[in-house]
């Protein structure tokens, strides 16, 4: 299968080279396009095609992946380079609905729409997937084979990719801020900022994976850390009092509405 990215930035590198990893594609069968040569180098080095014209990448791949930003989609979508009839199209852009693609391309395209995020790049992001007729079941499985390369997949209605993106796609910046948040803390108990944060991150793996792994859900084992009296009970108190629930379900409700205008 030879899969082409349009767009070479963070997330065009992850999957490029977890495919490669995990032996979806070769090498030589993985074409990535940008506008300058300033981000191809690492994509040559380890053998793949490389290009500042965009036609090289559709000229030569069965899957092209759309991984620039939704503010160029128009610039880069319209016009012949683009096109290609039985290509299957996979567009990570946030906001961009799959009728929009199609509009840009100019004809009835395959196109399965994206969100994944950043943690891509070590083997854990979370991707969820959606598509629409003329895509087939099929050419699905194929955009899901490409993203569980780097971590997990998860299908969803189109109608909810706005929203997922709030949970997911955007979520990692809200861990790094809260890690960052510790580990600062961290340096006024007299630790290094680096210790801090290694501490605080381990902790939240470590609370991610029994998230995923143990039968219970997150309120029963944050209940199983807390004991009356104790200290967590005391932290989760301050907490509570100052409304960080609130603050980040304003936070997700900005996200989402933001995904919907850059769709417009």
């Amino acid at each position: 299968m030879k899969i082409g990215f349009i767009g070479a930035g963070n997330m065009a590198s992850a999957i490029a080279f977890g495919v490669w990893k995990a032996g979806i594609a070769k090498a030589e069968e993985l074409y990535i396009s940008a506008k300058t040569c300033k981000h191809l180098g690492k994509f040559e080095e380890a053998g793949m095609h490389t290009s500042t014209d965009n036609a090289f990448v559709t000229g030569n791949a069965d899957v092209i992946v759309l991984a620039v930003k939704p503010n160029v989609f128009p610039e880069i979508l319209q016009g012949p380079a683009l096109r290609k009839e039985n290509a299957l199209y996979i567009s990570v852009a946030a906001g961009i609905s799959i009728q929009r693609i199609k509009d840009l391309l100019g004809f009835d395209a395959k196109v399965v729409r994206a969100m994944p995020n950043t943690p891509a790049k070590v083997g854990e992001g979370m991707s969820v997937l959606s598509f629409a007729a003329p895509c087939r079941e099929e050419d699905y499985q194929i955009a899901e084979a490409i993203f569980a390369s780097v971590g997990k997949v998860q299908r969803i209605e189109e109608a909810k990719m706005n929203e997922v993106i709030a949970v997911t796609g955007s979520s990692p910046a809200y861990v790094y801020y809260w890690i960052d948040l510790m580990a600062k803390k961290a340096q006024e108990y007299g630790f290094s900022y680096e210790d801090g944060t290694k501490m605080a991150a381990q902790a939240v793996l470590g609370s991610a994976k029994m998230v995923l792994e143990e039968k219970e859900g997150p309120d029963v084992l944050k209940a199983r850390v807390c004991s009356k009296g104790g200290t967590t009970i005391a932290a989760l108190e301050k907490l509570e009092d100052g409304r960080v629930a609130n603050a980040l379900s304003e936070a997700m409700d900005a996200c989402v509405k933001r995904a919907y205008e850059l769709g417009k």
